[in-house]
């Protein structure tokens, strides 16, 4: 939803020029960094992981190997559990 909030804007007020919308769009860049930390503040440590792990890995990731790279919580969940949750 956000993304396309996002992209209605730069179509509307940018009329599409992304350019345009870099050099101005500080204030809205600034508010959906706001959100996003938000959001992110409220994930489980694992989560968090989880997202760490997607944010860096540059090509597609199995599951396997996303269990294979995160600790797993001292409570036995796995990376599949909260994967769904995100």
């Amino acid at each position: 939803m956000l993304p396309k909030s996002i992209a209605h804007h730069i179509q509307e007020v940018h009329h599409n020029n992304l350019s345009d919308f870099l050099l101005k769009g500080n204030l809205l860049i600034e508010k959906v960094e706001s959100i996003l930390n938000s959001y992110f503040q409220q994930l489980s440590n694992l989560e968090k992981a989880i997202i760490f792990e997607l944010a860096i890995n540059r090509n597609p990731v199995s599951l396997l190997e996303l269990e294979h790279n995160i600790i797993i919580e001292p409570d036995g969940k796995r990376g599949a559990s909260h994967l769904c949750n995100l």
